[in-house]
């Protein structure tokens, strides 16, 4: 669609890939070997430059009206979130403080008919207990160690870290 310029219909019936959430822009690559399907957002961003004005969508399809007539529709919101309110295929994933991956939503491939498995079982970084000191975040960080005293001088949480530092990084006697 995006190359088409001498046609200007007065209505637009285009396909997306509603695996991918409404508010993620993605744009199938220029190649026909590749069948990814672009989404919701960046096919609408495209429509408005266009001319184009979302008025509806189906499962897999977003309506487009030129527009002068998008008036006649009467929507307040036209936005990819308030339109596409279908949810059922989307995938969402999230990190959680300790390396977790947790996956929610649609856990089956849906154009393979293949289920993802044990999706909730992903672990990107090891336990806690396999972390080495070095590579851990803590209160100790850069940021905290340089800029915490200047925003709150009076700040008890300061006192308590350099304390909680001696604690742990003094010489044990025996």
């Amino acid at each position: 669609w995006q190359t088409i310029e001498n046609y200007t219909p007065k209505v637009v019936i285009i396909e997306f890939n509603p695996s991918i959430p409404v508010d993620i822009e993605y744009i199938q690559p220029k190649d026909l070997s590749i069948n990814q399907g672009s989404s919701l957002l960046s096919i609408t961003k495209l429509a408005r430059q266009k001319g184009y004005e979302l008025i509806a969508t189906t499962k897999w399809n977003a309506i487009f009206t030129r527009k002068k007539y998008f008036k006649l529709f009467r929507i307040k919101d036209n936005s990819p979130v308030a339109i596409y309110r279908i949810r059922q295929y989307q995938t969402q994933i999230f990190q959680l403080f300790d390396g977790t991956i947790k996956i929610v939503g649609n856990t089956s491939m849906l154009w393979h008919g293949v289920q993802m498995d044990n999706p909730q079982a992903i672990k990107a970084v090891p336990s806690n207990n396999e972390l080495s000191q070095k590579n851990r975040l803590s209160f100790l960080d850069g940021f905290h160690k340089e800029y915490l005293p200047s925003f709150i001088p009076s700040n008890n949480l300061s006192q308590f870290q350099k304390s909680v530092y001696r604690q742990n990084h003094s010489p044990t006697t025996k």
